[in-house]
């Protein structure tokens, strides 16, 4: 019997006990699809039971020589980059995943904020490496971002005002959560930023040979961070994807946050940055060229967001300018030996090259944003 086929059959066997409202026994299970991620494969399946159905969530991590067998990389050496966490072993990733999502789940329980909602997490399959959750209908922060950009307009623009809002304040919460027995300290200090900015630029210089380009990146934001950022770094539990894929939006603008590991307590303003990035530089405006969303469009989401986090408060653009240079510089890497150990053609030329044009203007523009 092979993985999907065992967690069919658990599924079967254990289903009534995941819903207060089904009868005993066992249950029908279909599968309804499958989300090929770069590091996890999720499948969606129902479960009925009499007169009841529910969806669940099956999601299973993605070793890497899966993620690069996905990516269809040449058989050119992949070189080793920097870049902010170190990866993990998908055997580690599901079970710390799950402890995760369990103390997340108590902790946003006890809250009982009407803006956040909580996946339950419903089964734990250490076989098949495999975590169960509910499926809860709703849009992911992604999807309706693209609604939001210039060739969707036709159909509407979503009002994501309150629900940015509302993001930011789910992501104040969570930085203030305790740290758990796995989470490490990660970039504690101002040395360690910088550090990290010279081996990004250290490493996209040689990779993408433009390297008084990157010596200039990092000149400029080493000499900010001398005189912004203090010695010690303010750090929380971090969340180290927050992407718009991994938050969903319910009814009532309810935020609900997936795909965390607790692994780190590391500067606040990495997650801040590596959203603010991801609304920046998401697929549409890149390979647009910036055409996708409107410069006063992003800082109006920018705006919303951090108000949400800042209750309202000044944020410190500054030092949220210097992180977001950082976080692009480290996904600037992630894309560079992507596109250039994947399989060669045109396609990838042109991908590499509006990225990098769309990647250097940004950048441009935050240092640009963080000295005014």
């Amino acid at each position: 019997m092979d993985g999907l086929a065992q967690i069919e059959a658990r599924l079967c066997e254990c289903g009534a006990d995941y819903f207060a409202d089904f009868p005993s026994g066992p249950v029908n299970v279909t599968l309804l699809s499958e989300n090929v991620r770069p590091a996890s494969t999720l499948y969606r399946f129902q479960l009925n039971a009499g007169q009841q159905a529910r969806a669940v969530l099956v999601k299973i991590p993605t070793s890497r020589e899966e993620q690069e067998l996905r990516q269809g990389r040449d058989d050119l050496p992949r070189p080793r980059r920097p870049q902010l966490g170190a990866p993990i072993a998908a055997a580690d990733k599901y079970q710390l995943e799950y402890q995760a999502l369990s103390a997340i789940q108590q902790s946003f329980e006890r809250l009982d904020d009407p803006r956040f909602r909580v996946i339950r997490l419903l089964d734990f399959l250490p076989q098949q490496r495999a975590i169960v959750m509910e499926f809860l209908p709703s849009h992911t922060l992604k999807q309706l971002v693209a609604r939001a950009s210039r060739p969707y307009l036709w159909r509407g623009a979503p009002d994501m005002r309150q629900a940015l809002y509302h993001v930011g304040a789910w992501l104040a919460v969570y930085h203030a959560l305790p740290r758990q027995e796995h989470t490490q300290v990660r970039q504690a200090d101002r040395p360690a930023f910088v550090a990290s900015i010279g081996r990004f630029a250290r490493f996209l210089g040689e990779t993408l040979g433009d390297r008084p380009f990157f010596d200039q990146v990092a000149r400029q934001v080493i000499r900010r961070a001398e005189t912004t950022l203090p010695e010690q770094l303010l750090l929380g539990l971090a969340h180290g994807d927050f992407a718009l894929r991994n938050i969903l939006i319910g009814e009532g603008d309810v935020v609900t946050v997936l795909d965390t590991l607790a692994r780190w307590v590391a500067p606040i303003y990495e997650d801040i940055a590596y959203f603010l990035v991801g609304l920046k530089a998401n697929r549409l405006q890149v390979f647009s060229q910036g055409t996708a969303f409107s410069a006063r469009q992003l800082a109006g989401y920018e705006h919303h967001f951090l108000a949400g986090y800042f209750h309202e408060q000044a944020a410190p653009l500054e030092t949220i300018r210097l992180f977001e240079v950082q976080v692009l510089l480290d996904k600037w890497c992630s894309l560079a030996v992507l596109v250039q150990t994947g399989r060669r053609g045109q396609f990838k030329t042109l991908q590499m090259t509006l990225i990098n044009r769309y990647c250097r203007r940004l950048v441009r523009q935050l240092l640009a944003d963080g000295a005014a």
